[in-house]
């Protein structure tokens, strides 16, 4: 059952209202928000942070990463008993930027009772803490958050801890970042990862046949999947952020919590950043984080990239894409550098620069390279190849960051390449 309360507020320092519940319930809360006069783009003018506050005990706090456009935070309050509720929401000026002044606000719960469809993965989302070095510093900040339930036996990282015998089912949550501030520099991010946000599964949870938990492993830094042991609110597991590339650790990492409210995804067909084409304004936020930061030097305006989401394999190998434009000129994504190729199997997301007036409806070729991978395998098996199964979606980003329509292209599919051939496939 849901319960929706409204309140609104003009801009304030500080924002109060009421809600009830009639059972004890997991409650979210959409707060449409804005912080008039800022903008994730402009230095020193980024954004206002938010305390929020339930019947007097601190809950989390909410960074305005849209600055002056409304916009809904979509956050978990927690679990709440049955009765009257009052929640504070208030402008924290030492942890927002310096031109901040307030907000304005509506409020929207919802509670997720025991035997909705959701209730269980909502009762389960994780709580992150900050990591320490971005708070009210406008950056690598989390922007949205997912959940999946996948079987035992469905695509993971090579990292990833096999499930424990007897598992039936994985409940798999997963965290947007604007950007990260170590790890894979920018040009790779684009080419490789097709985005500049930072995606990273923040745990994994094994469940029985009878539906009882199993076991809980979280993505550890260095990418290492590691064993909770760390506190819960209620059955929130509590994680802070605890590298500069967006690992995760069961200890707290600062005084700042956020809860986002998770959305429930399939990704059977789709890579993980179909999220962002969903949520459009993602794109835009992490363009105005790669100006404010400079990164633009690195990298063209995202909205000059041609944006290739493909089912791939690469084996032992590493894996590229490029188009051929009407005039004949042809570009990669990797620009003949193995560090920029992709190296993973599955569903990805590529993206290439297109030079100046060039649009998708200039590309008549989609080209699908193989070659070798940035370093050499350890292990070298017996065949090394790439392989291409469907391309989903080819688009670029329109002047308001929102994908464009998506080109088609035919061709041989799947197909197999050893390294150093490459596969073409025409517009339609």
């Amino acid at each position: 059952m849901m319960a929706v309360v409204f309140l609104l507020a003009a801009l304030s320092d500080s924002a109060a209202y009421t809600f009830e519940l009639a059972k004890r319930a997991e409650v979210a809360l959409v707060m449409r928000a804005s912080a008039p006069g800022m903008s994730w783009r402009e230095p020193g003018a980024e954004q206002a942070t938010i305390r929020l506050e339930v019947d007097g005990k601190y809950n989390q706090h909410v960074t305005l990463f849209q600055g002056a456009i409304e916009h809904d935070y979509r956050l978990l309050l927690g679990p709440l008993k049955a009765g009257r509720h009052r929640l504070v929401a208030k402008f924290e000026p030492q942890l927002s930027s310096p031109a901040a002044r307030g907000f304005t606000a509506t409020f929207r719960t919802v509670a997720f009772e025991p035997g909705h469809p959701e209730y269980e993965a909502m009762r389960r989302a994780p709580f992150l803490w900050a990591r320490q070095d971005t708070v009210g510093r406008a950056t690598d900040t989390p922007l949205l958050a997912y959940y999946e339930w996948l079987s035992p036996e469905a695509d993971r990282p090579p990292t990833a801890t096999p499930p424990p015998p007897g598992a039936a089912r994985v409940l798999q949550y997963t965290c947007i970042f604007s950007n990260e501030d170590a790890g894979t520099n920018t040009p790779a991010l684009l080419a490789r990862w097709g985005r500049t946000v930072d995606i990273e599964h923040v745990y994994r949870l094994f469940f029985d046949s009878r539906g009882k938990p199993m076991a809980e492993v979280f993505q550890g830094v260095d990418h290492k999947e590691t064993p909770f042991a760390g506190k819960k609110i209620g059955l929130h597991p509590l994680y802070g952020v605890a590298s500069k590339n967006n690992n995760f650790s069961d200890r707290r990492t600062s005084e700042v919590r956020i809860s986002l409210w998770p959305e429930e995804v399939d990704l059977s067909s789709h890579s993980r950043e179909h999220l962002l084409d969903s949520h459009p304004w993602t794109y835009r936020v992490m363009s105005e984080e790669l100006e404010r930061e400079g990164k633009l030097k690195d990298v063209a305006d995202p909205r000059k990239y041609l944006y290739v989401e493909a089912r791939v394999a690469a084996v032992a190998a590493g894996a590229t894409f490029g188009v051929r434009l009407k005039d004949g000129r042809e570009f990669r994504a990797d620009a003949g550098r193995s560090d920029r190729r992709i190296e993973r199997s599955g569903w990805v997301r590529a993206a290439m620069e297109l030079p100046a007036g060039a649009g998708a409806g200039d590309v008549t070729r989609l080209l699908y390279h193989c070659g070798q991978p940035h370093k050499a395998p350890a292990v070298v098996p017996p065949e090394r190849y790439c392989a291409i199964e469907a391309v989903g979606k080819v688009f670029m980003l329109d002047r308001e960051y929102c994908p464009g329509p998506s080109r088609a292209f035919a061709g041989a599919l799947p197909a197999r390449l050893a390294l150093g051939e490459s596969l073409t496939l025409s517009a339609q």
